[in-house]
This record gives C-alpha cells, structure tokens and sequence, in this order.
C-alpha cells in the first residue's frame, strides 16, 4: 500500500485538477499518474469540459501508438498524461484501430 494522502495534498489536487494535466499533478506529488487519477475520482474530481485539446504532438504520438497492440491503452494514457477513456475516444475519432495480437 502506498503513502497517504495529507491534507495538503489533497487542497493541491482540489486545486490543480480542473485544469492541469493530471500527469503533471503527479509529477508534482511525486505520485504515479494512477493514483492521482483515482484519488480525483474518489473525490469526485472532474476535469472542466473541453479544456486540454489534443496538441499535434499528442495526436502524432496517438496515432503511433494506438493501433501498435504491443502498447496497453493504459500505458498510452500515462504517456500522453490523459485518461483512459480520453485515449480510446480519441482514436475513436480518428478512426484508428488496434492490430490484433499474433498468434
């Protein structure tokens, strides 16, 4: 199990989350991005509706990434310092699919 939380790092959270990257909160707490992801979902934290566009690099490295099986969506995410679901709607969007897995 890891550390616990103080108080002023939750306020930190509260503060940042809206509006900052969750990787960086983490980087800043010096926390993995999963568990700063759930701390925010456990306080019902949400991120402000339309805030972060995908910049060019991240849709390059998306497109890089995503269809390429041998990369989990989870470590997609934490490379791009965005949610799960954020990834996969993305590539949604862009109509990228993951290659199938050789058997």
């Amino acid at each position: 199990m890891g550390r616990s939380w103080t108080k002023a790092e939750i306020k930190l959270l509260k503060k940042l989350f809206h509006f900052t990257k969750t990787t960086d909160i983490a980087n800043q707490l010096d926390r993995p991005l999963y568990v700063v992801a759930y701390k925010a979902r456990r306080l019902g934290l949400k991120k402000e509706e339309g805030h972060l566009l995908w910049t060019k690099k991240e849709i390059s490295i998306l497109n890089k990434m995503f269809p390429d099986y041998r990369f989990s969506i989870e470590k997609i995410a934490d490379r791009l310092g965005r949610g799960i679901k954020a990834v996969r709607t993305k590539a949604n969007q862009m109509g990228l699919r993951r290659t199938k897995r050789p058997r």
